[in-house]
């Protein structure tokens, strides 16, 4: 049915229609929750079996050259609003220049190469599946795509994988766009990645050619030509194709899968060789000597004994030029060169995505990184050496923000700000704040600006932080400020969105004008001795490069992809760039493979559960009898989705799709109620939660506060706010507005079976201790929170889990290449609580706190080990990155 405009689809009103094909429609339509256009492809009949193929390989892809999947409906999916034109459209006018079609080719096939790496094989490629947009091309209509069991392993369950992976049509069908299809598409036969390049061939061949490589007066004629047939040569149709793309064209359409290009990969890689210079001079060359050398039939011309004269004196002056350009560009042809290399990072680093901070010294030098694990804190690399060492005494260190003159740094430990001196002066404590560090800027006025919270300014030297920015009532955390050249504006994010600061301005007079959507930090870097400059962020994992006008204080022009595949923390990209020309990012990879497993208190495997899969952790319920696991299907590790699992018919069940769930953060962790019966958890860049029935049925609830939950005791859903503390949400009769419970520096609390008592992670003392004290509900009199109070850890510990009866408890302490599970019991007289010293029960490979739990009885622990310790990708520094930039 086709959809008026100004139609309600959830959240989605429809604007207009974009175009009609055999599965449904695609409309246009804006997002009324992010303000942003959207693309609407409605099935013809409820959720199928394409819609599902569709769904499933566009959101296991995360390629700036592949349709973004934002969310999914009972009979639409919603994703990206591409502008742009179809090749399809396109080739109608003529053909594509020849340098721009290599660098459409190139894009397609990274494109083609990143899903055939994730068991994807579209099928159905072709040029109305491939747009061309501002930045490059964007492969479309995954509806006929090909899922393998590996693809669908780790995110369906038995009978899912065995439904999306059976044929869409009986044996031996045609399936596919005619024209573009391989010969055993043709045939009826099984496709694979193969096919794909058969397609891409014949698709690079019609925009060289402005023709078709296959084509007859009938179907059956066309098929014959596949089957049969090779296509004009294109040096033949086009003199200046170079030779070595015809001979890459030609090898993607050869009829036997075994003797074309085996990977898309491969086929990216001879294409970037391919010089279309020295062709153009070849072609150029023999034109001019045919000008020059008139030859006329039976006639030889009285010039030919001195033929030899003009090409030698074009010789000598093209030598001459040489020498000249050779002898005055010399210095500036050598600066103009990028140079790329790896920096790796230490073997038994614990590298957790929000943890890892890169740093480029002011004046370009120096490198500086940090890590976890034994050989934590902070490591400074010399970009004329080979080797990174560690600064003593800054274990723990997060946000490192260098000195002007690149002489010292500072940096954040839990809730206290640092500095340390790359001299060899220990560290020193500058100031305490009322939450974590974990963001910030040093000025050349010889202040120190950091965040998250409320942004807030101290000197150098020391002394109480006082704010720059107060965040409004419910409003979310300010984070990651950044300073503009001005040194007095600089820039931050509210949320998920980008704002401008003054040091100049009172707190409560900053502006309220949003400059752009911000999913995660920026920075900003001057253009020469221009106050304008160029905005460096993340989008899907591209770091691009746009310029940003500092006294409009707005985006101008297009984004321009400087570097793929960039890894990310909760908030922060994995890049730094300076003015100087230096640029430097990590990759991301993803996440190890886990297992499930239950261990006996002495950490003794007694079962394993289902296959090992990549999570980003879970959740057990009261009952013990299912499982929370939450997962990345896009690679980020930080917003993924939700499956539920019954441990007892080992079934998984999906709660969300495409909903952007927050996986990752300083206590994110999407949580049972008590009954089983719901879900809490977080979603989306404002920080918003909600609530949805464990079932999957349903459409979920928006929670009117912003935070993460992390416990729900009965009535009241425990949630965390950034530099605020933890609160408490009524959730009976009805959702209410949340009241403190916690001071700023706790997390991670869970409330006693009986409501009596509260444990908690705190970093009062300057590192994570677990406390117990009396559960105050919001309104209930008697001795302020922190009155009575009682420390069960002795050495570091985090996310406490009671016993069901109260008489113990257990927390994760970090150790050296991962952590232990302690246990302390409790004595209980009245109202007051004697833990006795904790026991260490086991050590475990499991590096974050997420990653375990406990069953009510206190006999089993259910863990999530990891399964191999693939080696941490390294550091990329590029010099010279403007010079990359501008090409």
């Amino acid at each position: 049915m086709s959809l008026a405009p100004g139609t309600q689809l959830g959240p989605y009103t429809i604007e207009g229609p974009l175009g009609q094909g055999g599965m449904g429609e695609v409309y246009r339509a804006t997002d009324t929750r992010l303000g942003r256009p959207v693309a609407i492809k409605v099935s013809s009949k409820e959720f199928n079996d394409r819609f599902e193929r569709e769904a499933r390989a566009i959101s296991a892809l995360n390629h700036p050259h592949v349709c973004t999947l934002y969310d999914v409906g009972p009979n639409y999916l919603v994703m990206e609003f591409v502008e742009g034109e179809t090749f399809a459209k396109l080739l109608k006018q003529s053909a594509i220049p020849l340098d721009k079609v290599l660098v459409y080719a190139m894009q397609i096939a990274d494109a083609l190469a990143a899903a055939h790496a994730k068991g994807i094989t579209h099928r159905d490629l072709k040029p109305g599946n491939v747009m061309l947009t501002r930045n490059g091309v964007k492969v479309l209509d995954f509806g006929l795509a090909k899922l393998t069991a590996v693809t669908l392993s780790s995110t369906s369950n038995a009978d899912e994988v065995a439904t999306l992976t059976a044929p869409l049509t009986g044996k031996g069908a045609i399936m596919g766009t005619l024209q573009y299809m391989s010969p055993e598409q043709v045939e009826g036969r099984e496709a694979d990645a193969r096919s794909d390049i058969f397609a891409f061939g014949a698709l690079i061949y019609e925009m060289v050619s402005a023709q078709r490589a296959f084509q007859g007066e009938s179907p059956a004629s066309t098929m014959a030509a596949i089957l049969k047939d090779q296509p004009v040569p294109l040096n033949q149709l086009l003199p200046a194709t170079p030779r070595a793309l015809d001979r890459a064209i030609r090898k993607c359409l050869e009829k036997k899968p075994a003797d074309r290009w085996q990977s898309a990969q491969d086929l990216k890689s001879a294409l970037e060789l391919i010089d279309l210079d020295a062709t153009q001079v070849s072609v150029a060359t023999s034109s001019a000597a045919a000008a020059a050398t008139p030859i006329s039939s039976g006639t030889i011309p009285a010039t030919q004994p001195r033929s030899w004269l003009l090409p030698a004196v074009a010789g000598i002056a093209v030598a001459a030029i040489a020498g000249l350009t050779y002898t005055v560009w010399p210095h500036q042809r050598a600066a103009e060169r990028v140079t790329r290399f790896e920096v790796p990072m230490p073997e038994a680093a614990i590298l957790e995505a929000g943890d890892v901070y890169l740093r480029v010294s002011p004046d370009g030098t120096k490198l500086a990184f940090t890590s976890g694990g034994p050989l934590g804190g902070i490591w400074i690399r010399d970009l004329d050496s080979v080797e990174a060492h560690l600064l003593p005494g800054t274990a723990g260190a997060v946000a490192p923000m260098w000195s002007p003159d690149s002489r010292s740094l500072a940096y954040g430990v839990s809730n206290r700000l640092m500095r340390v001196e790359l001299a060899g002066v220990p560290p020193r404590q500058i100031a305490e704040s009322t939450g974590q560090v974990r963001s910030g800027f040093w000025t050349a006025g010889g202040e120190i600006v950091f965040g998250p919270g409320s942004i807030r300014r101290v000197s150098q030297s020391g002394g109480v932080p006082v704010p720059v920015t107060v965040p409004g009532p419910g409003e979310p955390a300010h984070t990651l400020p950044f300073l503009l050249p001005d040194e007095r504006h600089f820039l931050y994010r509210r949320g998920g969105d980008l704002y401008s600061g003054s040091l100049d301005t009172r707190p409560e007079d900053q502006s309220r004008e949003k400059i752009v959507a911000a999913p995660f930090g920026v920075e900003f870097v001057r253009d020469g001795d221009s106050a304008d400059g160029n905005l460096f962020f993340l989008n899907n994992g591209t770091l691009m490069a746009q310029h940003f006008d500092t006294k409009a204080m707005k985006l101008t022009g297009d984004p321009i992809p400087v570097a793929q595949d960039v890894a990310n923390g909760p908030q922060h990209g994995h890049f730094s760039v300076t003015k100087g020309g230096v640029l430097a990012y990590r990759t991301r990879r993803q996440g190890s493979q886990r297992q499930l497993s239950w261990v006996d208190r002495k950490g003794n495997p007694l079962k394993t559960i289902g296959d090992p899969r990549s999570l980003q952790g879970f959740s057990l319920s009261s009952d013990g009898a299912r499982i929370i696991l939450f997962r990345s299907e896009t690679g980020s590790g930080l917003q993924g989705d939700l499956w539920t699992l019954d441990l007892d018919r080992d079934i998984e069940t999906r709660v969300t799709f495409g909903q952007s769930v927050n996986v990752y953060g300083p206590a994110a962790r999407p949580v049972w109620s008590m009954d089983g019966t719901q879900i809490a958890y977080q979603s989306g860049l404002q920080g918003k939660m909600f609530v949805k029935p464990a079932s999957g049925a349903g459409e979920p609830v928006a929670l009117p506060v912003l935070g993460e939950p992390i416990f729900w005791a009965k009535d009241l859903l425990l949630y965390f706010q950034t530099a605020r503390g933890i609160f408490a949400l009524p959730t009976t009769p009805s959702f209410g507005e949340g009241a403190e419970v916690l001071p700023p520096n706790s997390s991670n609390a869970v409330v006693s079976t009986d409501g009596r008592w509260v444990a908690y992670d705190s970093s009062v003392s300057g590192r994570n201790e677990i406390y117990i004290e009396p559960f105050r509900r919001p309104g209930q009199t008697g001795p302020s929170a922190g009155a009575a109070k009682w420390q069960v850890s002795r050495d570091g510990g985090a996310r406490p889990r009671w016993r069901a009866d109260g008489k113990e408890l257990f927390f994760f302490a970090p150790r050296p290449g991962g952590g232990a599970i302690m246990s302390a019991q409790l004595e209980i007289a009245g109202d007051v609580v004697r833990p006795a010293a904790p026991l260490q029960m086991f050590e475990t490979r499991v590096s974050s706190s997420s990653q375990w739990d406990v069953s009510g009885d206190g006999k089993k622990i259910l863990t999530a080990v990891p399964l191999d310790r693939e080696a941490a990708a390294p550091i990329t520094v590029v010099m010279n990155w403007q010079s990359a930039l501008k090409r």
